[in-house]
């Protein structure tokens, strides 16, 4: 059925929308208030319908554009809605099977779906209003999701800084496109390259706002030194939440970046590379000194996660298809271990882990440990792990354009990096157990989530070359 609609445009987003729906109606009418497991495992079966719906998209081969120009239909697009779409299941399955105390009630599904809805919008916007709407559906849904039934203060500051920082982000992105419109006559991509790459444009207008856009993506994407509401958000909301934020935002900051970046900024690149750079070079040397003395478990993920972004960064520096699949391919590898790392809190607690809640923990569960430890070391850029593949392309490509010293600046901070990251592995082998260690509770859910994670980090560090093909057929869609 789904494959006689392939080619349909945006008819995963479409059969997303109707699942929004059908979610809301049987939470109010069947299980209103109160958590449900059931909502849950329906919810997953229509996330694999709608997958399996974008996985037809990537057969089909689609290429144009759709509604008036506003919509692209391409490689590109179903990358990430693939990619979004397989963090989505992952997260849906951490909540099902979540530590106690975090039984998520019915709201939290459609608020859920309603982001991943705006991931995959963003990622297929032809038009700078769509990527402004497709960023408020992804930010406004998880604002509410951190404060969803948390009563602490850790979940209140969490949600008030990523409403305050959201909309400050959404504030540049939309002055950037008011001011876009008034140098160009236009917000659509297609038109705007045409523009910017006329002499006539006024630059009055132009450079403002490139660097306001940029300054309000790379605040979305949670960039040095626009990363303050980050760590926050990761430890004070729920697991399921925090997990989804850690993966997922990262994918809608990049979607979104690329595309301009590589479609429409291009003709203006001296007026972003430097930008661009300083952010690059801030996130790696911020995260990774953040990041080593951080005890909290979700801290220390979320500084990673800056240098990583960081990482990211450098790879589209060297405007080349090399770092583009460098960054595409590095996007899959943190998704995977940010998974396995958020499974492992699922089973082992507490709910705001602290280093020392992990000692001991390879005596007691040696092979939860070992996943845990292929999963920290695919984030520090370690072979043979998916992780250590995506820099090395990065890497790479900034070499292959001449940015030797920032090449070297990342090279000298992947030893941070793996520092931080072994602090936690050499806690969980080697010190005895506290006294009273968290209860560890082996769901099912959360193990599948740890075994995909671990599989797929492992066969992907080995044997690359599918992932990369996929890379390289993506890249072509915007360079």
């Amino acid at each position: 059925m789904v494959g006689a609609w392939a080619g349909t445009p945006l008819f995963a987003e479409g059969l997303l929308a109707a699942l929004i729906l059908l979610i809301v109606v049987l939470d109010t009418l069947f299980w209103p208030r109160r958590p449900s497991a059931n909502l849950g495992y329906l919810t997953l079966c229509g996330l694999l319908v709608v997958l399996s719906a974008a996985l037809q998209e990537w057969a089909y081969g689609a290429n144009g554009t759709a509604f008036h120009d506003l919509v692209f239909l391409d490689a590109y697009a179903t990358f990430f809605d693939i990619l979004v779409l397989a963090i989505a299941l992952c997260t849906l399955l951490l909540a099902i099977g979540g530590i106690e105390g975090e039984r998520v009630r019915g709201e939290f599904y459609p608020l859920l779906l309603i982001s991943v809805l705006g991931i995959m919008l963003t990622a297929s916007a032809a038009d700078l209003l769509v990527v402004y709407l497709g960023l408020e559906m992804v930010f406004l849904p998880l604002w509410a999701l951190t404060m969803l039934g948390h009563r602490r203060g850790a979940g209140v500051e969490a949600g008030v800084k990523f409403l305050i920082l959201g909309l400050f982000g959404s504030g540049l992105v939309l002055f950037a496109t008011a001011l876009l419109y008034g140098a160009a006559g236009d917000t659509g991509l297609q038109l705007l390259v045409e523009s910017l790459s006329s002499p006539v444009v006024d630059d009055k207008l132009v450079v403002p706002a490139v660097v306001l856009l940029l300054a309000g993506l790379l605040l979305k994407l949670g960039a040095a030194p626009l990363h303050a509401w980050s760590p926050d958000v990761r430890q004070g909301s729920p697991l399921a939440v925090s997990a989804f934020v850690a993966a997922a935002v990262p994918v809608a900051g990049f979607a979104a970046l690329g595309r301009v970046l590589f479609y429409v900024l291009l003709p203006v690149e001296d007026l972003w590379m430097p930008l661009l750079e300083a952010a690059a070079v801030l996130s790696l040397v911020y995260g990774s000194l953040l990041a080593l003395n951080q005890r909290n478990i979700r801290r220390l993920l979320a500084y990673v996660g800056v240098a990583q972004v960081g990482v990211a960064l450098l790879g589209l520096l060297a405007v080349n298809e090399t770092g583009l699949v460098g960054v595409l391919f590095g996007a899959i590898a943190a998704a995977l271990a940010l998974a396995g790392c958020y499974a492992i809190m699922a089973m082992c607690g507490p709910e705001s882990p602290d280093l020392r809640d992990y000692r001991g923990l390879g005596r007691q569960q040696p092979l939860l440990a070992l996943g845990f430890a292929f999963c920290l070391a695919s984030l520090a850029g370690l072979p043979p792990t998916a992780g250590f593949v995506g820099r090395f392309y990065v890497l790479t490509a900034a070499m292959e354009s001449g940015r030797f010293a920032l090449g070297f600046m990342a090279a000298g901070c992947f030893p941070l990096l793996v520092y931080a990251c072994l602090r936690v592995i050499v806690s969980v082998f080697t010190h005895p157990p506290i006294a009273d260690p968290p209860k560890v509770q082996m769901r099912a859910e959360a193990l599948v989530v740890l075994m995909l994670s671990v599989l797929g980090t492992l066969s992907l560090g080995l044997l690359p070359e599918t992932i990369l093909r996929v890379a390289r057929e993506t890249v072509v869609a915007v360079m």
